[in-house]
Order: structure tokens, then C-alpha cells, then sequence
């Protein structure tokens, strides 16, 4: 829940209190035993919901998390669409960060890169930090020579 959202609900369980106030002024000054009745049932229902409201805006969220995909051999047109899914499937769980350890990738193909190209384009709205780790030394180059160096961080290895 974002901070506005929290302001919403305290707000909302303030008013909730105001009311089990009112009532319980309002039990003071009514004769009739079916009325305090009334006013009691009044009071405590409202002071139960300004509780929940309490418990939901204060209860600690919970904290987004570290994925890790591990890939191995060649990632070509072959197998793009495969290691695509895997990826995607990490991205399902909205983790904070993706890592994605290359260090049992032999190559990747100017093709296979476009699995890292689809993976990229959905973390970003979604806001997750991708990282490569392990890539060797023409894994690197290929993601440098197609422009994937710009959309993805390098793990320092």
C-alpha cells in the first residue's frame, strides 16, 4: 500500500473512533435500557472496525525479494523462447531484483539474446532491477554489441 493509502485508512479508523465516541456520549444521556443497549452495540461495533482499520495500516508489508535463474549452454534462436519463459516466470513472482547467473552460459547468440531483450522490457514497468552475473568475456561482448548493456547491470565479479 503506498503512503497516501495508509493516510486513507487511519483517517478512516479516526472517524470510526469518533463515532464509538458518539455513541458512548450518547449512552449517557438516554434513559431507556433499549437505547444504552443500542449505544453500546453502537460503540463497540465501531471501535471493532477502527481496530481493523489499526491492524491493516500498521501490519508490516510484506518485503519484495532476490530471484536468482540460473542458465547453461548455448542461448540461441533455438532455445530464446524457452529461456524467455523461464525468465518471465522469475519476473511472476515481482522479486526487487533478478539476477540472471550466466557463469554456465558457453555463448549466446545475437537471436538468443532477444529472451534478455523480453525479460528487460517487462522488469522495467514493473520496476525490478535485472543483474547479470557470470557472463564471461564474449557472453559480454554480445551483450555490448547488441545495446543490452544499457538496460541491464553488471554483477561485479
Amino acid at each position: 500500500m503506498n503512503p497516501l493509502g495508509n493516510w486513507t485508512v487511519l483517517t478512516r479508523a479516526a472517524a470510526w473512533l469518533v463515532a464509538a465516541a458518539a455513541a458512548g456520549w450518547l449512552l449517557t444521556q438516554v434513559d431507556s435500557p433499549s437505547m444504552k443497549l443500542l449505544c453500546l452495540i453502537a460503540s463497540a461495533a465501531a471501535l471493532r472496525i477502527a481496530a481493523m482499520s489499526l491492524r491493516t495500516a500498521l501490519s508490516p508489508r510484506p518485503t519484495r525479494h532476490h530471484a536468482v535463474v540460473r542458465l547453461r549452454g548455448e542461448i540461441s534462436a533455438r532455445n530464446a523462447g524457452k529461456t524467455a519463459r523461464r525468465l518471465t516466470a522469475a519476473l511472476n513472482n515481482s522479486p526487487a531484483t533478478l539476477e540472471i547467473d550466466l557463469t554456465r552460459v558457453t555463448r549466446i547468440t545475437n537471436d538468443g539474446t532477444g529472451a534478455l531483450f523480453h525479460t528487460a522490457r517487462a522488469a522495467t514497468p514493473a520496476g525490478v532491477t535485472l543483474i547479470i552475473t557470470g557472463a564471461n568475456a564474449d557472453v559480454r561482448a554480445t551483450l555490448h554489441t547488441i545495446g543490452l548493456d544499457n538496460l541491464l547491470r553488471y554483477s561485479p565479479d
